[in-house]
C-alpha cells in the first residue's frame, strides 16, 4: 500500500464478501476468519499489483483509491479472477463471492477523511 492517496480525479473501489455474517454463522469464526483472511490477502496482492492505494478495510471489505480508472477496474476483474481461480480448489462451502463497485470522481479531503463526490 503507498502512503499518498491520488488527488484530483480518482476511481474508488469498494468491495465485499457476499453473506459474510451468514459464513460466521454457519462456518464458525475460526473458520470463517481464516477463509476471510485468504481473501484480504488476494486483494491487497491485487491492490498492490494495480496500483491502489488502501484507505479503509472495514471488516470484509475495502475501499481504494486509484489515480486511473482502467487500474480500477482491472485490478476489479483480476480480484474476481483470483477468487474464482481459488474457489475451483475449494469445497462448496468454502467459496468466497466478492462484489466489487467502482466510482469516479474529484476527492474532498475533509478533517483527513477521503471522499469522492460527483
Amino acid at each position: 500500500m503507498t502512503t499518498a492517496l491520488p488527488a484530483g480525479t480518482v476511481t474508488v473501489l469498494f468491495t465485499d464478501v457476499e453473506k459474510s455474517t451468514d459464513l460466521r454463522t454457519s462456518r464458525g469464526d475460526d473458520a470463517a476468519h481464516a477463509l476471510l483472511h485468504t481473501q484480504s490477502e488476494l486483494v491487497r496482492y491485487q491492490v498492490r499489483e494495480h496500483g491502489g492505494h488502501e484507505v479503509k478495510s472495514m471488516g470484509d471489505g475495502f475501499m481504494v483509491a486509484f489515480a486511473s480508472a482502467r487500474a480500477a477496474v482491472d485490478c476489479a476483474v483480476a480480484i474476481q479472477r483470483r477468487l474464482n481461480d481459488n474457489n475451483r480448489s475449494q469445497a462448496p462451502e468454502d467459496r468466497i463471492r466478492v462484489r466489487a463497485g467502482l466510482h469516479t470522481g474529484e476527492v474532498v479531503n475533509h478533517l483527513g477523511i477521503t471522499f469522492a463526490v460527483n
